[in-house]
């Protein structure tokens, strides 16, 4: 009889962590997704087989697409500074990537390609010229694919912070597959993202991004932590992927290949960046480079005006 009431109470407090956990994780997904801090001007949406697609349209003349980087709290939201001197321009528009910001986030495994069809298909249908793009980060691979796959709607290739090819070449193992699975579990996976993407979180990891740590206001806290929560629990499974490098790509062919003009730009804090730069040159060597002062991880958000100045000298 002794264990027996051990086994009920032991099973008792587990529902009853798990149901507080389960709890929890509704609670901070909907007060995260209320605060409508992503609205930008001049948006619509982009209806693609595979979900609607958030983006925006800004200014005339030579069109540009900007496109974030791969994490989970990224969105269109993060070029707000950069549109307004862009637009005076350019035809500037901007897309939240499936599973990210304001578009769909389905319960999938996301992959390269998955990102290079919806860039390919949105130039092609929305766009419908000839295309400036603009990638930051990790999406760098996803810029390249899409211009070795279909040169035509490419003109010119502009990539701020890409990072070492080395670290885009990393491929699922065994151990990133497990971890998958573990982030895409219900209760574990939700409590894991939510720690991740919280705003004490999200403040920490933005700190340490930037040059100076006033860069980083509340608003822009709040503006990640509430991308990272749009679609409540369906939002995990884009950071479960790009945690696991199902995002990633191996961009050695596609950058040998390509004969567009290519920028390359940085934050002259961005670290290790001319290892960087050097690793990309030797497969490129008309790559051109460029260091903005006083920047880290964010240009767009650190020092937008000497970034808007090299846009335009490249793209002139």
């Amino acid at each position: 009889m002794k264990k027996n009431k051990k086994v009920s109470i032991a099973l008792f407090t587990t529902a009853a962590v798990a149901a507080f956990t389960i709890f929890i994780n509704k609670l901070t997904f909907y007060l995260a997704a209320k605060q409508d801090k992503l609205y930008l001007p001049n948006s619509n949406y982009y209806e693609w087989r595979f979900g609607k697609i958030y983006f925006t349209k800004h200014g005339q003349g030579e069109p540009v697409l900007l496109v974030h980087d791969l994490d989970a709290s990224q969105s269109s939201y993060e070029f707000k500074t950069l549109i307004s001197r862009l637009e005076k321009n350019y035809t500037v528009y901007t897309i939240d990537l499936i599973g990210f910001g304001k578009s769909d986030k389905p319960k999938i495994t996301y992959t390269n390609f998955l990102f290079v069809q919806l860039l390919s298909d949105f130039i092609q249908h929305v766009v419908k010229q000839k295309v400036n793009l603009i990638c930051v980060g990790k999406s760098t691979t996803i810029g390249l694919t899409v211009c070795n796959y279909n040169p035509t709607i490419i003109n010119k290739l502009l990539f701020i912070n890409a990072p070492s090819i080395t670290t885009l070449n990393k491929i699922p193992q065994q151990k990133q597959r497990l971890l998958k699975k573990l982030y895409d579990s219900y209760i574990i996976g939700n409590l894991l993202y939510n720690i991740t993407y919280s705003k004490k979180s999200l403040a920490s990891n933005l700190e340490n991004q930037v040059w100076t740590s006033s860069s980083i206001t509340k608003n822009y806290i709040l503006s990640r932590n509430e991308a990272a929560h749009l679609s409540g629990e369906l939002s995990r499974y884009v950071e479960s992927s790009i945690r696991c490098y199902y995002t990633n790509l191996n961009i050695i062919h596609a950058l040998k290949s390509i004969n567009n003009s290519i920028s390359f730009i940085t934050g002259s804090e961005y670290v290790n960046y001319q290892e960087v730069f050097d690793s990309y040159y030797e497969l490129n060597s008309s790559i051109e480079t460029s260091i903005i002062e006083k920047a880290k991880g964010l240009p767009w958000i650190e020092n937008p005006e000497e970034l808007y100045q090299l846009i335009t000298i490249f793209f002139s």
